[in-house]
């Protein structure tokens, strides 16, 4: 499936509208308890029939992934950190290639996929969920909705959340991203959510200094292009990366006797199950240092996996400088040595015709022909071959 940059971010439509609802309450929310449901004339069953909603179109949305092995893996996950909540959790993994997860009031998780390429182990993704699961345990959302009332006309705020939760208005981003920023969690709500998301993955048995790793990796990424126009919807509400980081690693620090489940094996081998798809996505961000960050990592892992020699060598090919063909080809060289995908044959020929190297290109197109007969761009490798 092809999708572009646009759609990626109306995507965010869904998960933006786990802010909206009807009517108004004064009162302090208190922690949620599981099985919770609210009173039938609050303003929180407001948000909930809001959701009910958008929660419905998401489930026939074409951002969804469909793999169900993948999403009850993630759903195990949740209900590890969770605990006592788990019934109440529905989990959805959402086809969106950079960082990012939330979740609504009613217990619809969203999963971004970028999120998955960015984690290398269970503890790290356990403390991403965990984060979550405290807003959602001291109904933040609820808290913040109550506070944008005042800054905004009721009818207008409620257009703008049903317009939200249905699929027709999804195009109306700029609506989006304006909603985002009204409600917004504050910075302390934030701090609260890292340190219960903290206790909660501690608890589960996973080691607590991962989370502090997983601000220290997107530090490295958007230090390797800080000019890069990149969504920030997700950062921009939030502490700054360095002092999330620094904080989770103080607060891992004073764990007592802490647990050392990391579960990288258990990690990777799920989130390989589409990891094709999700660095082919990154690749087409066109966003080549950040790239080359997030593959890095992931090599450091595996350093002879054929397929991540084969995406570093396409984000090298399409950034093109002559230094870059060179390395490219070596990995396309090691990767197709190493039974590495038929498309990486397929580089290998634009790589070597780029350098020059003509006779070496057909060789590349034929094996991949050899390997992919009935690939879309088949017949126009076959008619370059025949001039």
């Amino acid at each position: 499936m092809t999708i572009d940059r646009r759609q990626w971010l109306v995507s965010l439509g869904a998960s933006c509208g786990a802010l909206m609802l009807c009517g108004c309450q004064a009162t302090q929310p208190t922690r949620v308890s599981t099985g919770h449901t609210p009173a039938p004339d609050s303003d929180e069953a407001g948000l909930w029939r809001l959701m009910a909603n958008a929660e419905e179109d998401l489930r026939f949305s074409k951002f969804l992934v469909r793999d169900r092995e993948l999403t009850t893996y993630l759903s195990k996950v949740v209900c590890r950190v969770g605990q006592s909540v788990c019934p109440d959790v529905r989990v959805y993994l959402t086809r969106v290639p950079y960082f990012n997860a939330s979740m609504a009031p009613n217990g619809m998780m969203l999963i971004w996929t970028g999120l998955l390429l960015r984690v290398t182990n269970e503890a790290q993704l356990a403390a991403i969920v965990g984060h979550e699961i405290g807003h959602y345990l001291e109904r933040h959302s609820l808290e913040r909705w109550r506070a944008a009332k005042t800054a905004l006309a009721t009818s207008n705020v409620i257009g703008l959340g049903l317009g939200v939760a249905g699929a027709g208005a999804l195009a109306q981003l700029p609506g989006i991203v304006a909603m985002a920023s009204l409600l917004a969690y504050t910075r302390d709500q934030e701090r609260e959510a890292d340190e219960i998301g903290l206790e909660l993955m501690t608890r589960a048995g996973y080691w607590p200094a991962a989370a502090s790793e997983v601000w220290a990796s997107l530090i490295e990424e958007a230090e390797a292009d800080p000019d890069e126009d990149q969504p920030d919807i997700f950062t921009s509400t939030h502490p700054e990366p360095a002092e999330r980081r620094d904080n989770l690693r103080t607060l891992a620090r004073q764990v007592a006797n802490p647990p050392t489940a990391v579960r990288e094996q258990d990690y990777m081998l799920q989130a390989k199950r589409i990891r094709s798809q999700l660095l082919d996505d990154q690749v087409r961000l066109r966003q080549p240092e950040r790239s080359l960050v997030v593959l890095g990592r992931l090599r450091r892992i595996e350093p002879d996996d054929p397929e991540l020699k084969f995406f570093e060598a396409e984000v090298l090919r399409l950034r093109g400088q002559t230094s870059d063909l060179r390395k490219a080809e070596n990995l396309l060289v090691e990767a197709t040595d190493a039974g590495a995908p038929a498309r990486a044959w397929r580089s290998l020929g634009v790589v070597r015709r780029k350098l020059d190297s003509e006779a070496l290109a057909e060789r590349a197109f034929r094996r991949y022909l050899e390997l992919a007969p009935d690939a879309p761009d088949a017949m126009l490798i076959r008619s370059y071959l025949e001039r």
